[in-house]
């Protein structure tokens, strides 16, 4: 499940359709790395400068980074878990621990982003609807809680000794 979470994660993340705001005469798609206007006759993508004077959207980059990098942790953890030393006391509460730190870090930069997503819209008028890319982005973080909460469970239940 950390695997699809991973997936999930990264492909919301690598689109730009993270949301898209209408205007009367263009239309803008936007990921976190990438943006796309596009009107009548001409489309543009560019990589997103605009925002970048924000500090806000800096720090939803970062956090955006960190939970990548943690997930890919986590997939390791995880996967030494169940394959290689699936006993070790060390590796049971680090695994959770570092699948939590991946949702932390995905809520935070989602959060940031929601919260001031005033400045994303440029011009008056225009539209921000939300696209799958930020659903796949929450997809995966909600994912990666459940698997960090079956992790949980599994280590405070008691061993049955048969």
């Amino acid at each position: 499940m950390i695997v699809i979470a991973f997936v999930l994660y990264s492909f919301g993340n690598a689109t730009r359709f993270y949301f898209t705001i209408e205007y009367s005469n263009k239309i803008v798609n936007s990921g976190l790395w990438t943006r796309c206007e596009s009107d009548a006759l001409v489309k543009e993508c560019y990589n997103i400068q605009i925002y970048a004077v924000h500090d806000w959207y800096i720090m939803c980059l970062v956090m955006s980074a960190f939970g990548f990098n943690a997930l890919i942790v986590s997939i390791a953890c995880v996967g030494l878990r169940l394959f290689k030393f699936p006993e070790n006391k060390v590796l049971r509460i680090i695994t959770p621990l570092v699948v939590f730190s991946a949702v932390v870090f995905i809520l935070i930069g989602t959060i940031l982003f929601v919260k001031n997503n005033g400045d994303i819209v440029t011009e008056p008028y225009g539209e921000l609807s939300y696209g799958y890319s930020f659903a796949f982005c929450i997809s995966g973080m909600c994912l990666a809680a459940l698997v960090d909460i079956v992790l949980i469970i599994e280590l405070i239940k008691p061993k049955k000794e048969y």
